[in-house]
């Protein structure tokens, strides 16, 4: 597939890279309260910016259709 004339997008390789990544689960997620926490436990990391956001969905790998 050519996008704007200029690249060769090869759209096998990129379902692959999605399902490949769509296998990665990173552990916790499912409760994002607690991966917050135990993501800023530490004293330098004590302010979130921005929205925290579970791992699925919009925020993460959709699974290949």
């Amino acid at each position: 597939m050519t996008v704007n004339g200029d690249v060769t997008v090869d759209l096998d390789a990129v379902r692959a890279a999605i399902a490949r990544q769509a296998e990665r689960v990173t552990e916790g997620i499912d409760d994002m309260d607690r991966y917050r926490a135990a993501q800023v436990a530490d004293e330098s990391h004590r302010e979130v910016t921005g929205p925290l956001l579970p791992g699925s969905g919009a925020s993460g790998v959709p699974a290949p259709r």
